[in-house]
């Protein structure tokens, strides 16, 4: 979980973040639609962007857990590109788990096709390794490489820009070292980008040479991306409110600017039970936003649906799926 700490926006204003954070607030306000644009009393919509938090898409509880990564090198893998992933895995794990380094040790083996079918092969690595868990790195393929080559030169024209693109798939499956389960299942392809800069155009053969170099160190990077699998990520979202030309609605979301959302929950609420139903609607669509700030998604479809009862706000729907996921 991210600490609090303040965050400059360009609004030259301080705001907190817990959960999420707001990266930069878009001071231009904008019509809702032709229709809500009509009379002076429809609403506008602020835009703002946030980082909401991902959750991992393979959840497994990792603290409190001994851990250990296993780098396959039979079956034809290359062994320095393998232990390199598995040393990027491990790594990984240490640091988002503060842990110490060297804390996730890193084993070769040599197993045969059959001896991961094997729940006792299973576990008697589990027990060489005193690990609750087991990480095995099974196979890394590097795919065929991709030059493309610029029509143009670098902004002061004394270089030519290549790129190589080269696709690395890695599989690693998960183990619970007791029960010997497979309990999740990794298989990923992350493209490599290289850019080169050459007075003169560079054979595709010197080229590769130099793509190939790098290998090693890019497949400790692969490795920490693979362990990105099991922790929240942060992804950068646009969401809005809904603004009326009246005080108190003014109010309530310069409370919700500066991520006040309790202050200007309390300001939204006593709108919900408005006459004007376009009203009501859009102080609960503001109530969801301001449940979702707050991880309780759960209460934001609740007001979604009151909303929705009150007025058939433009682009709701797509804000309630995006609340289901």
């Amino acid at each position: 979980m991210r600490r609090n700490e303040d965050v400059k926006v360009t609004s030259s204003l301080y705001i907190k973040f817990f959960m999420m954070n707001f990266r930069q607030l878009k001071t231009t306000f904008i019509a809702l639609s032709v229709a809500l644009m009509v009379t002076s009393c429809g609403p506008v919509v602020q835009l703002f962007d946030v980082d909401v938090k991902v959750p991992p898409r393979h959840p497994l509880e990792l603290a409190n857990k001994s851990l250990a990564v296993f780098s396959n090198i039979g079956k034809g893998n290359d062994s320095l590109l393998m232990v390199n992933l598995a040393t990027g895995i491990s790594a990984s794990l240490e640091k988002k788990l503060s842990l110490e380094e060297g804390a996730i040790p890193v084993y070769n083996f040599y197993p045969d096709s059959s001896d991961l079918k094997d729940i006792l092969y299973i576990q008697s690595l589990s027990q060489k390794s005193s690990s609750d868990i087991l990480m095995v790195v099974d196979s890394m393929n590097v795919g065929l490489p991709e030059q493309v080559k610029l029509t143009k030169n670098t902004a002061d024209d004394s270089y030519n820009a290549s790129y190589m693109l080269l696709p690395i798939r890695s599989v690693v499956n998960v183990y619970d070292g007791i029960s010997a389960d497979k309990i999740a299942s990794i298989d990923q392809t992350d493209t490599v980008y290289w850019e080169v800069l050459s007075r003169n155009d560079l054979r595709t053969s010197t080229f590769l040479t130099r793509v190939y170099e790098s290998l090693d160190e890019i497949s400790k990077s692969v490795g920490a991306n693979v362990a990105d699998n099991f922790f929240d990520t942060w992804e950068n979202v646009e969401r809005y409110l809904y603004c009326f030309d009246r005080s108190k609605w003014i109010i309530a979301n310069e409370k919700a600017r500066d991520f006040e959302w309790r202050a200007a929950m309390e300001i939204w609420l006593t709108e919900t039970g408005s006459p004007d139903k376009l009203r009501s609607a859009c102080a609960a669509f503001n109530l969801a936003v301001a449940c979702e700030m707050n991880s309780r998604k759960d209460l934001a479809l609740r007001w979604i649906e009151y909303s929705k009862s009150c007025y058939p706000l433009h682009g709701i729907d797509n804000y309630e799926s995006i609340l289901k996921k």
